[in-house]
């Protein structure tokens, strides 16, 4: 797996040289932690305002899980990121949270958008988008090599589980409650 990560990246660096890395790198310390923790928030206040209770109580439940679940892969398992990144990051790298968050966030974005959006164009433009951002978001971990290819599809594996796991349970008991 060592091997395909660094061949990434090489293959990378060949063809768009150090300003793509310089750029990665960049984008990589902007799309951190409080963005995230901002991004979701301005989309809970913008459900909120739109009355979607129920579908504020799901984002926020799944990204909780998933945290959790991804917390405790992490400690549990204890397997270190690759040796060398291009970033300095601590801590155990499988599964990849920004892999597990990521795929979480987007497919309930996703999923409530696409719900709300009664268009054939910007339903595929939405799932086309989270897709491509989320891609985005795992290459930069593996191009960085703060996460080896097999963190990062774990992360999207876990996040993508738990959105349609919590998706599915709470539609299915709202339809049992009726």
């Amino acid at each position: 797996m060592e091997y395909i990560n660094v061949l990434v990246r090489d293959t990378v660096m060949l063809y768009w040289g150090t300003s793509f890395s310089d750029t990665v790198v960049q984008l990589s310390t902007i799309i951190n932690t409080p963005f995230f923790c901002g991004v979701v928030v301005l989309y809970v206040l913008l459900l909120l305002a739109q009355g979607k209770q129920k579908q504020v109580l799901i984002t926020l439940t799944a990204i909780a899980l998933a945290f959790i679940f991804a917390y405790l892969l992490k400690i549990s398992l204890a397997i270190p990121r690759p040796e060398v990144s291009l970033v300095w990051e601590k801590g155990f790298g499988f599964p990849s949270m920004h892999a597990t968050l990521s795929a979480t966030f987007l497919f309930l974005f996703a999923h409530i958008s696409i719900e709300q959006i009664h268009n054939k164009f910007w339903h595929t433009t939405l799932l086309v988008l989270s897709i491509i951002l989320g891609l985005l978001i795992g290459f930069s971990r593996v191009f960085l090599q703060v996460h080896s290819i097999d963190q990062v599809i774990a992360g999207f594996l876990l996040g993508l589980t738990v959105a349609f796991l919590t998706t599915f349970i709470f539609e299915h008991t709202k339809k049992k409650r009726r």
